[in-house]
């Protein structure tokens, strides 16, 4: 189901009305391995394209997501490691997995990380990478995030917040 609707959502993408803003697309790793997918970096503007894959297809399926992801940076897009949560912090290396953005599960985290999480979030933004603090709910993911260096949040919360 999921190859299915990722295969839908690639075909529709030159259809949506973007008006040259970028944006983001979460693909499962078996879709990225399409035809499909190629077509569609070559029909669109992959510079404005963020990839956002789940971690859990990242780990199993490594050397098939290094390849996709020298495909996507060659046609100038983005990769975010998405759903990585508070148990499996540490699994990848952000920097071997060249993603621009990482985006934290909020649902789980203590109000304190563990020091090696700390480590972790500090070592990946001074490589570069965004860390997002995902499925925001509670005003106390805002406190812990901050106090990590964290500065971008995404969820319900701050879409309230935001008036949406």
């Amino acid at each position: 189901l999921t190859h299915m609707l990722d295969q839908l959502m690639m075909r529709s993408l030159p259809f949506l009305p973007l008006g040259g803003l970028p944006c983001s697309i979460n693909l499962n790793i078996h879709s990225i391995l399409s035809k499909s997918f190629e077509t569609m970096l070559q029909n669109n503007h992959a510079d404005l394209l963020t990839f956002e894959i789940p971690q859990q297809a990242i780990l199993p399926n490594f050397s098939e997501f290094k390849w996709a992801r020298d495909l996507i940076v060659a046609h100038g897009g983005k990769i975010a490691v998405d759903q990585i949560f508070p148990d499996t912090i540490g699994a990848l290396d952000l920097e071997e997995a060249g993603a621009n953005f990482a985006k934290l599960h909020w649902k789980g985290i203590k109000r304190s990380f563990a020091d090696t999480h700390r480590g972790y979030v500090r070592k990946a933004m001074d490589r570069g990478t965004t860390m997002v603090l995902s499925r925001v709910d509670d005003p106390a993911a805002l406190e812990v995030g901050q106090q990590f260096g964290i500065r971008n949040f995404q969820g319900f919360l701050i879409d309230k917040m935001a008036g949406k």
